[in-house]
């Protein structure tokens, strides 16, 4: 839990009040929230309070809507970094869905404070195990065309995560004296601890609350939902297909 309240703006897809009031009604359940709004006609909802982005994610999706999390912002802005398998293969087309690198975790930075960052990361992949503890940190560069160890070595070590039988794992944690415009450019990686990186991604800003009000990708054509629809096909794909595998 954070010591500081933030903003969180969520897509959430609702058709009538009756989708509005399950919504209500999981956030009345949810503590360390200072307010929510809901609003039908765009189908957000903004929420203010302690609790990570992910946790406020998995209760929402619990009433069986479809979630993306739009925007997050402290008083001094926001960053992301989307943590992917290393990429070594050449690319004819780069268009081709046979070579886009898997993603497995994303990480949230929020600029609580000028000295306090806040971190939600969450990861999930079948290669992960239980038994084995993982970490975070930020590397010294944003170099990764050597893969997450070939960008410098740690400059900031973000935390440790333990992962459930499923492969899933978050860490939510405040740091003092980081700043997330030092981070800005650097990759975040993710690996075993005291191992290889297994996983990297470079830290952007992102957008804050109200600041991305994108409904269809520009790329495809796809409105967010049909987006969101197909990463979530994509790695409920790749866990099925790493279970039979060991079966």
């Amino acid at each position: 839990m954070s010591s500081t309240s933030f903003k969180t703006e969520f897509a959430v897809y609702m058709t009538c009040e009756h989708c509005v009031e399950d919504v209500r009604n999981t956030l009345s359940k949810v503590p360390n929230l200072d307010r929510y709004d809901i609003d039908l006609p765009s189908q957000s909802v903004t929420v203010t309070g302690r609790a990570a982005p992910s946790t406020l994610a998995k209760s929402l999706r619990e009433t069986g809507r479809q979630v993306i999390i739009r925007g997050t912002t402290g008083s001094g802005g926001a960053a992301v970094a989307i943590l992917e398998e290393p990429f070594t293969a050449v690319i004819p087309d780069w268009h081709s869905k046979e070579f886009t690198q898997k993603v497995h975790g994303i990480g949230r930075l929020v600029q609580l404070t000028p000295t306090q960052t806040l971190l939600d990361l969450t990861v999930r992949s079948s290669l992960l195990h239980p038994s084995k503890t993982y970490e975070a940190y930020i590397a010294r560069t944003g170099d990764l065309s050597k893969g997450p160890d070939g960008a410098g070595g740690v400059l900031h070590h973000l935390g440790e995560i333990k992962v459930d039988e499923k492969g899933y794992g978050d860490l939510f944690v405040e740091r003092e004296g980081l700043s997330i415009w030092d981070m800005v450019g650097r990759a975040m990686v993710f690996g075993e601890k005291g191992g290889p990186g297994l996983w990297a991604g470079v830290v952007a800003r992102s957008a804050g609350v109200w600041g991305n009000t994108k409904t269809v990708c520009s790329c495809s054509g796809k409105d967010l939902w049909e987006e969101g629809r197909d990463m979530e096909g994509k790695m409920e794909s790749e866990v099925e297909a790493k279970l039979q595998s060991s079966l």
